[in-house]
Order: C-alpha cells, then sequence, then structure tokens
C-alpha cells in the first residue's frame, strides 16, 4: 500500500532521525563548552578578593585573612572598601617575596562613579597583582589615617598567596 499524501503530511521520512540527531548535535556542543570553561586556564590563573566596608564593620573583625591560589603569570584582583573622606587611606599593599607576587596597578574608584551619590559615600580601592613565578608569599593591606598620631591598620586584610606553575 501506498503512502497516502495525509501519511506523509504527518510524518515525513527520517523526521524522527533529523530530530535526535539534532538533540545529539546540540547536546554535544553544550557539553563540549561547559568542559571547556571548567579546564581553561584563564579559571585558574585568576582570582579575586573583595572585602566591602559591611565585613569590616558589622563582622566584629577588623583583621581578616583570606588563602588564594594562583597560577604563574596569573592575576590576582583585589578590591577593599575606602572611605578617604573620613581621613582613612589603604597604605600601599606591602608584597613579602616581590619575586613571587608584583603590583601592577592600584586606583580608587569613587562611589557611584557616574550616578549621583550620597557625600561622603565610601568608593573602592584596587588592586592588580601579577604572580611571576611559583612560591608562596604573603601580601598585607592596611587601612590607616597616614599622618603622624593617625590611627594605624584600624583594618587590615592579610593574604596568603600560592603560586603554582
Amino acid at each position: 500500500m501506498a503512502p497516502t499524501a495525509e501519511r506523509t503530511a504527518r510524518r515525513p521520512r527520517g523526521a524522527g532521525w533529523l530530530q535526535s540527531a539534532g538533540m545529539v548535535a546540540v547536546t554535544l556542543v553544550v557539553a563540549a563548552l561547559l568542559l571547556a570553561d571548567c579546564t581553561s586556564p584563564g579559571r585558574e590563573q585568576g582570582a579575586n578578593v573583595v572585602i566591602s566596608c559591611d565585613q569590616f564593620q558589622q563582622s566584629g573583625q577588623q583583621h581578616l585573612t583570606r588563602a588564594v591560589d594562583l597560577t604563574v603569570g596569573g592575576e590576582l584582583r583585589v578590591t577593599l572598601c575606602s572611605n578617604p573622606s573620613t581621613g582613612f587611606q589603604w597604605e600601599d599593599a606591602a608584597v613579602a617575596d616581590a619575586t613571587v607576587l608584583s603590583v601592577t596597578d592600584h586606583h580608587y574608584t569613587a562611589p557611584g562613579s557616574g550616578t549621583p551619590t550620597l557625600a561622603g559615600a565610601p568608593g573602592q580601592d584596587e588592586w592588580t597583582i601579577k604572580a611571576l613565578k611559583a612560591g608562596q608569599t604573603t601580601v598585607a593591606f592596611r587601612y590607616s589615617r597616614p599622618w603622624t598620631g593617625g590611627e594605624q591598620g584600624v583594618w587590615t586584610l592579610d593574604l596568603t598567596v600560592n603560586v603554582a606553575s
């Protein structure tokens, strides 16, 4: 019996196979993208440490420590709450072993850059630190009033950085 026009219109020959092959192809592409993202060197090479004012003020912890893992050539970005209108500022990052890590950038970003904000609102200091060679070192950050007699190290952040090859 020959297929009728109605039968052919409802279910074209091979349509089920084509649909299944398309789903398999989409699944393989998604799996490959996920696997590539999990194993990409950028994921291991870079790290971010972000500390807000609330983390210092509300936690009751004025002295924080963190451990960070990097690979050689990777960058560490450290972003810390900062409010120069109070007279406090972050001192230069103190890298214990400059052969392992190097500070490549440090800048302050005012609060709500590009949008209106309240006077005296905190901004952020951000450092970019590059891993030069394998090893372990520390980086210390101190939030102080820099003049003679000013409060020193009111907030501190100490990072232990492990750099793998």
